[in-house]
């Protein structure tokens, strides 16, 4: 799955696999979980009281954004910058960059 400006590369090994990655920045944490459906993925973005869902489809223009604990919804979502891949049998990724419009 390939892009102008990000690439995703996955290596599953049956139908049933989840990779979970969690990775703690200063004070916000993030989850995140890839399914081995190529269309979507899911980022849960822990940071104080507040947890944010973002639901990722295939086309790389169009996200969601839901905000858990408030009735806010932001349909507007860039993610700027996604990068998986895989080296020494290690899985690694970049931690995104969202603009929330």
């Amino acid at each position: 799955m390939t892009n102008s400006s990000t690439t995703h590369m996955y290596t599953m090994t049956n139908s049933s696999t989840t990779h979970t990655y969690t990775m703690t920045n200063s004070s916000t944490t993030h989850t995140y979980t890839m399914t081995n459906s190529s269309t979507t993925h899911t980022y849960t973005m822990t940071n104080s009281s507040t947890t944010h869902t973002y639901t990722i489809t295939n086309s790389n223009t169009t996200h969601t954004y839901t905000t858990i604990n408030s009735s806010t919804t932001h349909t507007s979502v860039k993610i700027l910058q996604i990068c998986w891949f895989y080296n020494k049998s290690h899985y690694f990724i970049c931690l995104p960059k969202i603009c929330i419009k």
